[in-house]
């Protein structure tokens, strides 16, 4: 990991960066993201199974944070992270405005993780792509989820919530549904609007024709008189 930092140091402009399938451990990881602080070019990282635990996904978290962090893509399945660990990387996305696609499959992000990603969900507008696999989230958890991306975030894509995913689509299929009768009942409403006011007008023309006719006919019948 240390040889690693300092090819890191000296490439300023490495874009991809996949390392996965290493034992690096925390203290790698760690002394990476230190690295990285000097190559703000980096947009797509891959640490899965690097056997990270809580800390090395606190120091993750902590490069996410970073103003300069220009990273898109990161990838940490495999590992053993957390609440912790979830929590300190859902602080860092709080705030950060480059990344568009996190995998945590495969990890111990739980519903309890999983309701701090729906903070994320709903504030960063940046992150589209989501992995939770094999993340220890519920049947429970999955299917609170579905109505809140539907409401906050409905382009969001999720990986690896085959309950999510169903009720998702289910979900999405009746709102459609609702929007598709609603516009029916708005252009009803707006035909009906149309020939109330087309009905309006008929009448108004019809009356002043009729006026016309009487009053005609009361100079008609005001000259007889005079004769």
């Amino acid at each position: 990991a240390t040889a690693l930092a300092a090819v890191l140091r000296s490439h300023p402009l490495l874009g991809t960066l996949h390392i996965g399938m290493n034992p690096l451990q925390d203290a790698g990881v760690r002394t990476l993201t230190q690295a990285l602080a000097a190559n703000p070019g980096l947009t797509d990282l891959g640490l899965w199974n690097t056997y990270l635990t809580d800390a090395g996904g606190s120091a993750v978290a902590s490069m996410l944070s970073r103003p300069s962090c220009g990273v898109e893509s990161l990838f940490l399945g495999g590992n053993a992270l957390g609440y912790p660990a979830v929590e300190d990387l859902c602080r860092a996305l709080m705030t950060n405005r480059s990344l568009t696609r996190l995998d945590l499959s495969g990890n111990r992000v739980s519903d309890v993780g999983l309701a701090k990603l729906m903070q994320v969900i709903r504030a960063n507008p940046r992150l589209n792509t989501l992995g939770l696999s094999k993340a220890q989230v519920t049947d429970r958890g999955e299917l609170q989820l579905a109505p809140f991306v539907l409401e906050h975030r409905p382009q969001l894509k999720v990986f690896g919530l085959a309950r999510f995913e169903a009720s998702f689509q289910a979900l999405k299929k009746i709102r459609d549904e609702e929007t598709r009768l609603r516009e029916q009942q708005k252009q009803l409403a707006e035909e009906q609007e149309r020939a109330r006011l087309l009905q309006q007008e008929k009448l108004a023309e019809l009356e002043a024709k009729t006026r016309a006719v009487e009053e005609l006919q009361a100079s008609l019948e005001a000259k007889q008189r005079e004769k």
